[in-house]
């Protein structure tokens, strides 16, 4: 993975769960394995779409 994308979504996650995460891979799961719980999937959500300009469908993306 690109390490400037890699970089900005692990800043996305950090600001999301409010603490630094140590290292990130692509085979990760938010809750299993960072522990995120459904606030901060909501949070880390709109934190990707302000960073990116993107929009998700809550009804269509799966964050989990």
């Amino acid at each position: 993975m690109n390490n400037e994308l890699t970089e900005k979504i692990k800043e996305c996650i950090e600001t999301a769960m409010e603490q630094e995460v140590p290292t990130l891979f692509p085979e990760m799961l938010l809750s299993r394995d960072l522990g995120m719980e459904s606030i901060h999937i909501v949070t880390l959500q709109v934190e990707l779409e302000e960073t990116f300009g993107i929009q998700f469908d809550p009804l269509e993306d799966d964050f989990y």
